[in-house]
């Protein structure tokens, strides 16, 4: 999970999200069974989309490229009705995280939300693993609820962290006169449109090239 910023609200959704509130209210109250999701216009996800690079707001997968993604409600829309179309709520998530996450919520120790918490103030990476700073409960409860050491995620990790081992072995090797160039080719593989950017950074850290 990396800081992400909200980009400008799209037109479509200032201009309607009154009438669509009202009309998912509605619904909600008299227990209908199928709710609108005009939430899932394609001009908002379009831009989702671009803040969050095509990638999962909480795991980092990049999953446009193998099924559509979800248009996630960062505060669950089963229990906070009033925010569905509230555009500071909606995100980006794999279908996976968003299945893990469903309805939870606690006031007390809410998930991190990477529009607000700057995730590296409450999470570690060593290796492909995530692991929750000390003291962080934070940190802790958003990686269980997510399940972000799940078996699958660890493997894509692993594969990305071998990648970047051989980078860092021809770095530590290179002579001086091309030493920058390589460090630099290391850097841009944290940037934030890239997967797994997190432990990446954290993998470079580690390994002393930043």
């Amino acid at each position: 999970m990396i800081k992400l910023s909200k980009l400008n609200e799209p037109p479509v959704l200032t201009q309607n999200k009154e009438q669509w509130l009202n009309e998912y209210l509605r619904c909600h109250n008299s227990g209908a069974a199928n709710l609108p999701a005009q939430y899932r216009h394609t001009e908002i996800k379009e831009q989702i989309k671009k803040e969050t690079f095509d990638k999962c707001a909480y795991c980092e997968s990049k999953v446009t490229h193998i099924c559509p993604g979800d248009v996630e409600h960062i505060l669950p829309k089963s229990r906070f009705p009033s925010n569905v179309y509230d555009w500071n709520n909606l995100t980006l998530a794999c279908q996976l995280c968003n299945n893990s996450k469903r309805d939870f919520y606690d006031s007390t120790n809410p998930l991190l939300n990477p529009y607000i918490d700057n995730p590296e103030d409450f999470l570690a990476a060593l290796g492909p693993a995530i692991f929750p700073k000390a003291g962080t409960i934070r940190g802790r409860v958003t990686i269980n609820q997510l399940n972000l050491n799940r078996s699958g995620l660890l493997e894509r990790r692993n594969d990305k962290l071998n990648d970047i081992l051989h980078l860092i072995e021809e770095y530590n090797q290179a002579q001086p006169d091309s030493k920058e160039t390589l460090r630099n080719q290391l850097i841009k593989e944290y940037e934030q449109d890239k997967e797994f950017s997190f432990t990446t950074k954290s993998f470079l850290r580690n390994n002393g090239v930043i």
